[in-house]
């Protein structure tokens, strides 16, 4: 899941999906820090994320030592 001032995107069953793209017969409607919203023609599906699952900001440090392959 991606969530940024210009931006909101799920990944569903391997899937790149942006909010108001379709994924088969519904529309990703919402994309919050612990959920996305399907909306069907006869409901909505809500898919809440896997708890336990840490949340951090990520340095520059770290990408530039990922980039390089030297990451910590």
């Amino acid at each position: 899941m991606l969530i940024s001032p210009a931006r909101r995107v799920a990944v569903i069953d391997g899937k790149t999906v942006g909010l108001g793209d379709k994924f088969g017969t519904g529309t990703l409607e919402a994309v919050t820090e612990t959920a996305v919203v399907l909306k069907y023609a006869d409901r909505r599906e809500t898919l809440r994320l896997n708890p336990g699952v840490e949340k951090r900001e990520r340095r520059a440090a770290d990408a530039a030592d990922r980039d390089r392959g030297t990451a910590r």
